[in-house]
């Protein structure tokens, strides 16, 4: 995303006039507060729509708060989290699928992409556009998130999501094997992006966007090239509907 500047111009007329540029961290610093308010809109939503409970809700932005503190600081220091969306880097997916096929154990992979997604940068800008992706980034990794994990304020995964360039997503899915499990998360991201309006930053007004998941359960077959084709059609045929989910 380039960066932009704000700028007070000086003149003869006011020689104490002054130049304010923004730096890189404090528009980085700008861009995270929208993209995590307008998350905060989309729980308190779900909240007066009673889909979540009071308790529900805290305890899911102090989850994000310890994440936050927890994980991305370290991760980013690995260089293994891409900035704008939160999830993983793109470089990341394919040697993560080498180790998972390298198990030899079943697992599962999800491809998210927005439907119509170029209209949010035509009408309101790219910069806009980046802010829409990260709201996405913060709604799937709340659909991962396992709401059984056993120590209280822990936050465990059941997924592991990458961002696959422009507005699309990746998800592995170590420990699922099962159609019915994988059914069951791709619903549940689905309904997060569906269901709840986005916020277009700095102009405040509500959109709805849809989102178009294909999945796909490793047969222990496939190479790796050949399984990616296979999620991408599923996604494709899902794209066709759009909004949709095409599990196999």
């Amino acid at each position: 995303m380039a960066d932009t500047h704000t700028r007070i111009e000086t003149s003869i007329e006011h020689p104490q006039s002054f130049v304010e540029r923004k730096t890189a961290d404090r528009l980085e610093d700008d861009r995270e507060l929208r993209v995590f308010e307008a998350w905060l809109e989309s729980i308190d939503s779900r909240v007066l729509s009673r889909v979540l409970t009071p308790e529900e809700r805290n305890r899911r932005i102090a989850l994000a708060l310890l994440r936050k503190e927890k994980k991305l600081k370290r991760e980013k220091e690995k260089n293994k989290i891409d900035p704008l969306s939160g999830m993983g880097r793109q470089e990341h997916l394919k040697p993560k699928l080498d180790e998972m096929i390298s198990r030899g154990k079943p697992f599962a992979v999800l491809f998210t992409d927005l439907d119509n997604f170029s209209i949010i940068n035509d009408k309101y800008g790219h910069p806009a556009g980046d802010e829409i992706i990260a709201q996405t980034g913060l709604r799937i990794q709340e659909g991962l998130r396992d709401e059984t994990s056993a120590r209280e304020g822990d936050e465990a995964f059941v997924g592991d999501p990458f961002r696959n360039g422009g507005d699309e997503a990746a998800i592995v899915l170590p420990d699922v094997s099962s159609r019915e499990n994988l059914v069951l998360i791709g619903n549940r991201i689905r309904s997060l992006i569906n269901d709840t309006p986005f916020t277009v930053p700095q102009i405040n007004e509500k959109i709805g966007l849809t989102v178009s998941i294909g999945g796909l359960i490793w047969d222990g077959i496939q190479s790796k090239e050949e399984f990616i084709i296979t999620v991408d059609d599923y996604l494709y045929k899902a794209k066709r509907a759009r909004g949709s989910l095409v599990i196999q």
